[in-house]
């Protein structure tokens, strides 16, 4: 019920850019890591959280491993 609570203990978040999750990492101070968009707006959204380098776009989900070890052994990456 209370996902701004359960966000309080995660150190990252994989998901597509809706808006709302979008909001909620940046509040949040946390990495969103983005396998997936609904072309469109979310399209949007990615581009402006790459460039702001509050996101990584994986463009193999087999690079989620990968991506998340990284931003393990260098959290300052984004």
């Amino acid at each position: 019920k209370d996902v701004s609570y359960l966000m309080d203990y995660c150190d990252v978040i994989i998901s597509k850019p809706g808006g709302l999750t979008v909001t909620e990492s940046i509040v949040k101070n946390i990495p969103l890591i983005i396998p997936f968009a609904i072309p469109g707006q979310e399209n949007e959204n990615i581009d402006f959280l790459t460039s702001e380098r509050y996101s990584i776009l994986v463009n193999n989900l087999t690079d989620i491993n990968g991506i998340i070890n990284d931003l393990i052994n260098n959290p300052n990456s984004l």
